[in-house]
């Protein structure tokens, strides 16, 4: 059976076991077909429990096993399983293994918690028995259901998981005919291209840092007052709303206004995330409704601390939500008579489309609008330290690059995007290697011409080595008409020759270290 009809059969069999069972006590997050003809499983157990179930090839007519994967905090019972699942002679069924599964994690929190008792109780026996008179004992299955909210966030990632799939499957086939950006814009992109891209984070972190920011404001949405959901159950894009701004502020007055006029009270946003690149890259943030005074959207999409430059990769999306509402509450004011503030003539958003784009590319390039200048942001940003050319000379080179595709974008060049990115560095990186090639060709040979006049030197000195002072001396190098008949003059020459030869020792020495200097550099 090919690994498309295995893959078909199990998910049809998961779906028809989930309706029969008493709850939803197991989830599946991630379903995959391996190249022979295996399929993984990805799945959530009990709502607090993730575990892999990897299916044989051939299923239902299989010759393998079932065997699963999970972490060391459940793997006793993972242990349990997979003896189960080998020493079984006859095929399983998916569904008797998930039933099994269930039974074994049940009976494992059973031995759990009466081990706990146990400790908890000891000495204190007499207590126990006053009070199981009256004591009211929960069904195992009360005792292990998740809660409503465990249920809804594991129901809501599983929707998230698959939207996930398609969303790549969609990208992988459109990279195939041609890049294809989010925006609908298209280019040409050749094979050698698309094989030179990396991500430079696994999808699975990318994803999961995403989904964790999402559940956490979703636990706290009364607290901050922001909202937010994927568009379509796509992670990577999220429509935000922030409510309940400061009763004192005009922007809350304002609210209320729109709030009379048109049926809402909350401030739209939409959060585009770049797939693989988040948190290192930053998202995409666009105003959606009601209307902003002045060039205000604009301010937003446009703030510091979404920008490449200062973006902070450890910032979760909460806090910068939050600093993003405060910025709103100290200088937004809304055009409350705006008709484009109606949701129902205008669903799209109260801005053109042509807007948004003018604002990503400018944000992309950091050009920063004139609003920037009248809108401040109270929030304390680490902003890349300038460098000067007095430091270009002795800083890191890769810095010196790094700071180069920062400001290189300032006079409406190239936008910054990965491709720019690794471009830059190679050509940056390519530069400064042959530089240093070049300097220490030019070592090597101030090294080879002091050695040789040195060796030239040590020559003489052997040759004066050999004659008695007593004797009259013709050294090399000398006129013939100068006779070196003194000891004194001989020793003078000998002098002479060796402050010459010191200087040029200790010439070979700087240049020598210089050398290592610049070779360390290169390594």
């Amino acid at each position: 059976m090919a690994a498309g009809g295995v893959d078909d059969d199990l998910g049809k069999e998961f779906e028809d076991w989930l309706n029969i069972a008493a709850d939803d006590c197991i989830f599946m997050l991630q379903k995959t077909a391996e190249a022979d003809g295996m399929v993984t499983m990805k799945l959530l157990l009990k709502g607090e429990q993730e575990f892999i179930l990897h299916c044989p090839s051939g299923y239902p007519e299989y010759e393998g096993h079932f065997y699963v994967e999970a972490d060391r905090s459940i793997h006793l019972w993972a242990n349990a399983l997979n003896e189960f699942l080998l020493d079984h002679v006859q095929r399983l069924t998916l569904a008797q293994v998930l039933n099994k599964a269930l039974a074994l994690y049940a009976l494992e929190r059973r031995e759990s918690d009466r081990c706990s008792e146990e400790d908890d109780g000891c000495g204190e026996e007499y207590e126990e028995e006053e009070h199981t008179s009256g004591s009211f004992v929960l069904p195992d299955e009360d005792l292990f259901s998740p809660t409503d909210w465990e249920l809804q966030v594991a129901r809501k990632k599983k929707r998230w998981a698959q939207k996930e799939v398609t969303v790549r499957q969609e990208i992988e086939m459109k990279s195939r005919l041609g890049a294809v950006t989010s925006d609908g814009s298209s280019h040409s992109a050749s094979s050698q291209d698309r094989n030179n891209s990396q991500q430079i984070f696994t999808s699975s972190a990318a994803s999961g840092i995403l989904t964790n920011d999402l559940v956490k404001i979703m636990e706290n949405e009364e607290v901050y007052g922001i909202t937010a959901d994927p568009i379509d159950d796509n992670i990577y894009q999220w429509r935000v709303h922030l409510f309940n701004f400061d009763q004192d502020s005009s922007l809350a007055k304002d609210l209320e206004e729109v709030n009379k006029l048109f049926g809402y009270s909350s401030i739209e946003l939409q959060l585009d995330f770049a797939i693989d690149l988040y948190p290192f890259y930053p998202p995409i943030v666009k105003v959606v409704r009601p209307h902003l005074q002045a060039s205000m959207m604009q301010r937003v999409t446009n703030m510091e601390m979404l920008k490449l430059s200062f973006w902070n990769a450890t910032k979760d999306m909460l806090s910068v939500l939050m600093d993003i509402k405060q910025f709103l509450q100290k200088w937004a004011r809304l055009e409350v008579v705006s008709e484009r503030n109606d949701r129902k003539r205008y669903p799209r958003g109260s801005y053109v489309d042509i807007e948004h784009h003018l604002l990503k590319l400018a944000l992309v390039s950091e050009v920063n609008p004139r609003a920037n200048n009248k809108y401040h942001l109270d929030v304390d940003l680490a902003s890349p330290p300038a460098v000067s050319n007095a430091q270009h000379k002795d800083s890191d080179p890769f810095e010196v690059a790094v700071q180069k595709l920062i400001t290189t974008n300032k006079a409406g060049k190239t936008p910054i995007t990965l491709e720019a990115m690794v471009l830059l560095l190679r050509a940056q990186g390519q530069s400064l290697k042959d530089s240093y090639e070049k300097r220490l060709a030019e070592k090597d040979s101030q090294i080879a011409d002091l050695t040789a006049r040195t060796r030239d030197l040590e020559l003489k000195c052997d040759r004066l080595d050999q004659f008695d002072r007593r004797n009259s001396l013709r050294v090399r190098g000398i006129p013939e008409s100068k006779d070196v008949s003194s000891a004194e003059d001989t020793d003078q020459m000998v002098i002479d020759l060796g402050t010459t030869l010191s200087l040029n020792i200790t010439s070979i020495d700087i240049a020598r270290s210089h050398r290592q200097r610049y070779f360390g550099k290169i390594c």
